[in-house]
């Protein structure tokens, strides 16, 4: 039995009504304490929603299970990380942006990915559109916090001080009239209009009251991570009826282990380069690097829904 949408939907949107109390509640300097142990959660629970990469990767190549294709998978992962790794050894900041519009479109499209566009611009607008308001947003209210992962990362101290009130207001404001142009246009529904909404309204709220890595942890691991585990879920049992999270769950465990051991190895060589105080850039450099090449596979894997 896989859980619909809905239900997921249900109970996030209660825990994150939950978290935004908690968030104007609670003492910031309480919550504070307890950052550093929220960013473990999101590795342990948001790293292995892309795990099932290999079998993504077989569905859309249409390739059988044994070691050719796994051989091919490998090959392609490599590929996709050593460009994007090159591209991050002649410019930080440009590998960056790479990652930030890529997350942003996998963001998007993991939301809307039930619209069917008659042309390719209105739907990399409206994805990019989307992901960028919930990754910006955060970054951008937090911008001091987020600005020290950035300079960890990039080597650059990138100030939004100037910026950060036009920007927010103008994601907010465009994402909310744009969710209104697609119910005009009948894209969507009456019933997802208010949903899609009042979903942004709540994320936007979770942002604004709690700290960076729990707001956007929340929205990654609730969000996007279960959501798009179970996306996946659907598109392989249309290979295979017998299909179910059971499977899913197994299937994962070998690439989610070897992400691990991955992110051990980057802690290990260059967790005292990356080090300015929270030590996390390390973590989200891994994260950019595997974003790139899953996002991909996604977004080929959400063509066949």
């Amino acid at each position: 039995m896989i859980p619909s949408n809905h239900t997921l939907q249900h109970y996030t949107r209660i825990f994150t009504m939950l978290a935004i109390i908690g968030g104007v509640m609670i003492p910031m300097d309480w919550v504070t304490d307890y950052v550093l142990w929220f960013a473990l959660l999101l590795i342990v629970f948001g790293v292995p929603h892309g795990a099932s990469d290999y079998i993504i990767y077989q569905q859309v190549a249409k390739l059988k299970e044994g070691a050719n294709g796994q051989l091919r998978f490998g090959l392609y992962y490599a590929a996709a990380i050593g460009l994007y790794g090159i591209i991050w050894g002649l410019s930080p900041l440009i590998a960056f942006a790479i990652f930030i519009f890529v997350s942003a479109y996998h963001f998007g499209q993991s939301n809307w990915h039930f619209l069917h566009f008659s042309g390719k611009v209105r739907r990399v607008y409206t994805f990019l559109l989307w992901g960028m308001a919930v990754i910006g947003v955060p970054v951008l209210l937090h911008h001091e916090a987020a600005g020290l992962i950035i300079y960890e990362i990039t080597g650059y101290d990138l100030d939004f001080s100037e910026i950060r009130a036009p920007l927010i207001f103008g994601l907010i404001m465009f994402n909310l009239i744009h969710i209104v142009v697609l119910f005009e246009q009948d894209l969507i529904d009456r019933y997802k209009l208010y949903r899609e909404l009042s979903n942004f309204v709540l994320l936007m709220a979770l942002f604004a009251t709690t700290p960076l890595l729990i707001g956007f942890g929340i929205y990654f691991m609730f969000w996007h991570s279960l959501s798009s585990s179970l996306d996946q879920v659907r598109a392989f049992k249309q290979k295979d009826e017998h299909y179910n999270i059971a499977k899913y769950i197994y299937h994962i465990i070998p690439l989610t282990i070897v992400a691990f051991l991955g992110l051990g190895a980057f802690y290990y060589f260059l967790g005292d380069q990356m080090n300015q105080g929270i030590n996390l850039g390390t973590f989200f450099l891994f994260i950019a690097i595997i974003t790139v090449p899953h996002s991909i596979l996604m977004d080929k894997l959400y063509a066949q829904l």
